[in-house]
């Protein structure tokens, strides 16, 4: 029981190798931090993981693509469907750290973008940096999502996201620092508004990877 001071409150999940590392260290200089700011006041972790971390894990598919020893990409892809979206809002307002407000609308913004969009999250690891231009026009990579007639569709936009500003990137616990964080768009057209097993495919002249969600 805590009679004076304020409660911090850490969300944590299973930490990959590198959190790991970088978790003691970040808790060390929190402690030390706060003791300047705060002098004598008496502190509290509450230490939880989010249950919404183990339905993501279940929705990540993952391939590597070497040349003879040298690694050519490492990857991780998220089907991040409007389901999952909706528990983790239902999560968050259920531990406080949303108003029944925000989740009012932030649900409603989910319900607008089902209706027009695909949405994947992936994190992207490749053996030079000059390869990791998903983002890109003239990327030397193709991502196409195949459609239920088995043509294959053209992102609408790919946008490369910054990890840091990512508020619940704990969330997901593929973004690591060492992956550039990428989101994937596409258009929900009628060949891909009834799609319920996406297959993405992913061809450059380096090698190619798909990722199969059934």
């Amino acid at each position: 029981m805590i009679k004076h001071g304020k409660v911090l409150i850490i969300p944590v999940v299973k930490p990959t190798y590198s959190r790991r590392l970088l978790l003691p260290a970040a808790v060390i200089s929190l402690i030390f931090s706060t003791g300047c700011v705060l002098g004598n006041t008496e502190m509290a972790f509450s230490v939880y993981p989010d249950n919404i971390v183990e339905q993501v894990k279940l929705n990540v598919r993952s391939a590597k693509v070497y040349r003879d020893l040298d690694t050519i990409l490492i990857a991780d892809i998220l089907w991040y469907k409007p389901g999952l979206k909706r528990k983790r809002l239902v999560e968050l307002s259920e531990k406080g750290r949303i108003t029944e407000d925000e989740k009012t609308n932030m649900l409603a913004e989910i319900d607008k973008k089902e209706a027009v969009e695909i949405e994947f999250l992936a994190g992207f690891y490749t053996g030079e940096k000059k390869w990791n231009d998903f983002d890109s026009d003239s990327s030397i990579w193709k991502i196409r999502l195949v459609a239920d007639d088995g043509s294959l569709v053209a992102p609408a936009r790919i946008e490369k996201l910054d990890l840091k500003k990512m508020p619940d990137s704990y969330n997901f616990t593929f973004l690591t620092p060492w992956r550039s964080p990428y989101r994937i768009i596409f258009a929900k057209t009628e060949n891909l508004s009834r799609l319920k097993n996406p297959e993405l495919e992913l061809q450059s002249i380096l090698g190619e990877a798909r990722f199969i969600w059934k």
